[in-house]
Parts: structure tokens; sequence; C-alpha cells
């Protein structure tokens, strides 16, 4: 005898694959059928995502330079000269031509926080404020102590955070 069966006469093993070794054997999973649980778990996924997005608000605090105006403040490109835009504290400003965004600013808020100047111990570095924007800088009735601010602060705004002495700072700032 010649060929697979007669060697396996001589040796005793069988050529038939043994079922006990594939059993063992972990089966392949199908393309198609992985797909079938991503799509399952897609939506789930989503949700997840979405949730834990809610949870972390990220803001991201610009930096630039923030002078100061005095009065008068009337009229403002805001609102005129209705005297209501003004919140009590003195504690607003007028946008420059970066934040002003076709007069989208009027009625923003934003925190403030002076982080350098020129000299040191200008600012008030445990101060952080809230201001509402009630004009455009460079449109304003009172000029701005220092051209190309970002922020031109009123003077009570700018004294809170900074010696008042000084045409500008240095801020961070965000929008809330």
């Amino acid at each position: 005898m010649s060929g697979k069966g007669a060697k396996c006469l001589i040796t005793g093993k069988s050529s038939a694959p043994n079922k006990d070794k594939d059993k063992d054997k972990k089966k392949p999973v199908s393309r198609s059928s992985r797909a079938g649980l991503q799509e399952i778990y897609k939506p789930q996924l989503s949700l997840i995502v979405l949730l834990f997005a809610g949870l972390f608000h990220l803001s991201v605090a610009e930096i630039g330079m923030v002078a100061q105006y005095k009065p008068p403040y009337l009229p403002t490109a805001c609102s005129g000269n209705d005297p209501s835009a003004f919140r009590s504290s003195n504690l607003f400003a007028a946008a420059g031509e970066a934040e002003w965004d076709n007069g989208d600013a009027c009625g923003r808020r934003y925190l403030v926080r002076c982080i350098s100047a020129p000299t040191p111990g200008t600012c008030k570095s445990d101060q952080t404020i809230q201001i509402t924007i009630v004009d455009r800088a460079q449109t304003s009735v009172s000029r701005s102590s220092r051209d190309g601010a970002v922020l031109v602060l009123s003077t009570a705004a700018f004294g809170v955070i900074a010696n008042p002495s000084a045409p500008w700072v240095i801020v961070e700032f965000t929008q809330f």
C-alpha cells in the first residue's frame, strides 16, 4: 500500500481532522458580524460622548491689550443716549475692532483679569471683573488712552484690575 491510507495504517493515525482540537479553537468573526456590532454601539457611544462634552464646558481665554476711557460715555454705538445700558457698578467697556463684530458685541459680557503691564506692580492680580460691552471704541465720544486696544474699559472698571495711572495693560478675558 502506498499513499496516505497506507501511512495511516502503519502509524495508526487517522488522516481525518481531530474534532476535539477544532472545538477549542476560536472561530474567526466575520467582518459583517463585526460591522453589525459597531452599528449597535455607535448611537450609544455618541450619547456618551455628548454627555461628557456637556459636563466639561471648555472655554478658552483670550489675551489682549486693554486701555481705558473717561466720561462722557453717551451717546454709545449700542444704545444711543439711553443710560440704562450702563451697569450701576460702572463696570463696562467699549469693544475694539477685533471684538466689535459688526455690532454683535453689544451686550456681550466678559470676565477680565490683568496679567501684565509695562510697569511692574500695575496689575491687581487678585481681581477679576465682569464687564458688559456698551460701545464701539473706534467711534466712542471719549477717546481711548491707547489705540489698538481689544477692549477699552471705563475708568472705574480699569481701576479695579490695575493702577488707574497706567494707560494700558495686558489682560486675559473670556466671554461668558
